[in-house]
């Protein structure tokens, strides 16, 4: 009875959830708190106050000019729903984190957003960017064209930009997001790793324009790709 026949994914639209955010008074006055609201005592209370955030605003000043535009946080992860591990399910909830909110209201459950449910036998594994695509487009119309949105706290309307500034995942989620191998496989490299003394220079860490233009022509195949059935050796087919 907990056996489904295909994967199924639920995607609840983001934009006017977010706008409500800025309708209800209690929480628009709120929404700006990382800018208006917080100390600049140079501790670390909140992402904005680290060194990630500020480089992303001398990139994008335009973007950091407006307190009102939105720094959100995508977490991802999976879980059996039920107790028994020999039941074949699967559920993987995508939550987007709001980062406007000062840190004692960040994590409270009525803050986060539930924008994908993934359902199926298994993980999603490297199929993931196909489930997360209606997500990401509503992402990337509201970085690049903004949606005009109400401030009950100001009585004032403005163009809302939403930026996804991290991703907070396990290990499994981490080489599922990013495709970048937790299997620590530098540990091998004798040839490089000979325990001599390196003097080279340490080459310089790539930003995030750099890696796009490095993947701007690649192309993508989606989905797993097929396993060539083993032939048997009595088989006298090619």
């Amino acid at each position: 009875m907990y056996r489904i026949p295909q994967k199924i994914l639920r995607y609840f639209p983001i934009k006017k959830r977010l706008q409500r955010l800025f309708m209800c008074l209690e929480t628009a006055r709120y929404m700006t708190w990382h800018a208006n609201g917080r100390e600049n005592d140079h501790l670390l209370h909140h992402p904005v106050d680290g060194k990630a955030w500020k480089e992303f605003y001398s990139l994008y000043p335009k973007f950091a000019d407006d307190p009102h535009n939105m720094r959100l946080g995508l977490a991802i992860d999976g879980f059996s729903p039920f107790n028994s591990m020999s039941i074949v399910h699967s559920t993987w909830p995508v939550m987007l984190i709001n980062y406007n909110l000062p840190p004692w209201m960040i994590m409270k459950p009525e803050y986060l957003m539930l924008a994908l449910l993934i359902l199926g036998p298994s993980s999603p594994s490297n199929d993931i960017d196909i489930y997360l695509q209606p997500l990401i487009k509503d992402l990337k119309d509201l970085w690049e064209f903004g949606l005009e949105t109400y401030d009950a706290s100001t009585n004032q309307r403005f163009d809302m930009h939403v930026a996804l500034m991290t991703t907070v995942n396990d290990f499994p989620g981490y080489v599922m997001l990013s495709w970048w191998s937790t299997k620590v496989y530098l540990r091998h490299d004798k040839r490089n790793f000979g325990g001599k003394l390196e003097e080279r220079c340490q080459l310089i860490p790539l930003n995030g324009i750099d890696i796009e233009n490095m993947l701007r022509d690649f192309l993508n195949e989606f989905g797993k790709k097929q396993k060539k059935p083993r032939r048997d050796v009595d088989d006298p087919t090619p």
